[in-house]
């Protein structure tokens, strides 16, 4: 399985924050260019069932860049969490992103700047 690092402080993915020039190229595909670093998005919506509650949505997504780019799944091995760090925790988020959380003296973790999640 292929792990993500954030240690290159690379924007990989789709954040709400990251500087992308999105172009719609079909009903189901989305290109974003980052402004900042050049990394280059695709989605590819695979699948959406709606919901009586939330809808179901299972999307693929390729990064251009370089070290770590390549396709992942919005669901699967390629989302989770990275517990081999002593002091961190590191989510690897669906869209290729990955977000480092600081363990805190009490146990409990910090989110990152701008993450709306709990560990």
């Amino acid at each position: 399985m292929r792990r993500l690092s954030c240690a290159n402080g690379a924007d990989r993915g789709i954040q709400h924050w990251y500087p992308l020039e999105r172009h719609q190229i079909s009903d189901r595909m989305e290109l974003a260019v980052n402004t900042q670093n050049g990394n280059l998005v695709l989605r590819h919506r695979d699948l959406t069932v709606a919901g009586t509650g939330l809808d179901l949505s299972i999307s693929s997504f390729y990064n251009s860049e370089p070290l770590y780019g390549g396709w992942t799944l919005s669901h699967g091995q390629d989302v989770g969490l990275d517990t081999s760090f002593d002091d961190i925790v590191i989510f690897e988020g669906p869209s290729g992103y990955c977000e480092v959380f600081d363990e805190e003296e009490d146990g409990s973790f910090t989110a990152p700047s701008g993450v709306n999640a709990e560990l």
